[in-house]
């Protein structure tokens, strides 16, 4: 088993695994956040097969998807009381600048830009995990 299909594996168990929980356990916000989520990155999926740059150049689908997100995920942050929603906002937007940053620089490496821009997912996971794990003890 390569690196990537073994991070790409415990991507997809993390994501299973916190929006599962967020599902379960969440209350509204926890449970908008999951589906969005899963939708975006379902969506994300599609448009990168079909776009097939491989981080070539800049991917333009999986930006418009990111930035479609982006502004559901501002919309929960709008209407919540809670904290957290803030902090996905927030590590979604950074991981938009990283499609940004290589428009602007066309020389940062293909490796660089398939590095740092999935990472923000984890974040983005944590905090909804924080916010489900919050929820469920706030219950109690």
């Amino acid at each position: 088993m390569n690196a990537f299909f073994a991070a790409l594996l415990f991507y997809l168990f993390v994501v299973l695994a916190v929006c599962a929980s967020a599902l379960i356990w969440g209350g509204r916000d926890e449970r908008a956040v999951a589906t969005g989520y899963i939708v975006a990155a379902a969506a994300t999926w599609v448009v990168a097969m079909t776009q097939r740059v491989h981080y070539r150049e800049p991917q333009y689908a999986v930006m418009a998807v990111d930035i479609v997100f982006l502004a559901y995920l501002l919309l929960i942050v709008r209407r919540s009381r809670r904290f957290w929603p803030l902090w996905v906002a927030a590590a979604h937007l950074v991981g938009i600048f990283t499609h940004i940053v290589r428009i602007l620089q066309p020389s940062t490496l293909a490796e660089a830009y398939a590095s740092a821009q999935p990472f923000w997912a984890f974040p983005m996971l944590f905090a909804l995990a924080v916010g489900t794990f919050h929820n469920r003890t706030a219950q109690n």
